[in-house]
């Protein structure tokens, strides 16, 4: 399960899935203390242009991210894509 969490994680942060949390009744399938997460698809209408897509505006560890570390931008495979573009 934690796979798949960050297989959308992922997609989250790439803007391609939305996450909803909704309250759920305790011992529905998939819920955790009374929540549960869905998540959608997002169609953009219109293209973005690369400036609105920094990836490191959506980064979720952008604290941790510094060169020399483990996470850094020189080895991130988002800023990389989005340099070549």
């Amino acid at each position: 399960m934690e796979d798949i969490e960050t297989i959308l994680n992922t997609l989250i942060y790439d803007g391609k899935v939305e996450m909803t949390l909704v309250a759920a009744k305790e011992g529905t399938v998939g819920s955790v203390d009374g929540q549960m997460k869905l998540f959608r698809s997002v169609n953009p209408v219109i293209q973005t242009s690369g400036l609105v897509k920094t990836p490191s505006g959506l980064c979720p560890v952008f604290d941790e991210c510094h060169e020399g570390g483990e996470i850094s931008p020189s080895r991130c495979i988002y800023m990389t894509e989005w340099l070549s573009f």
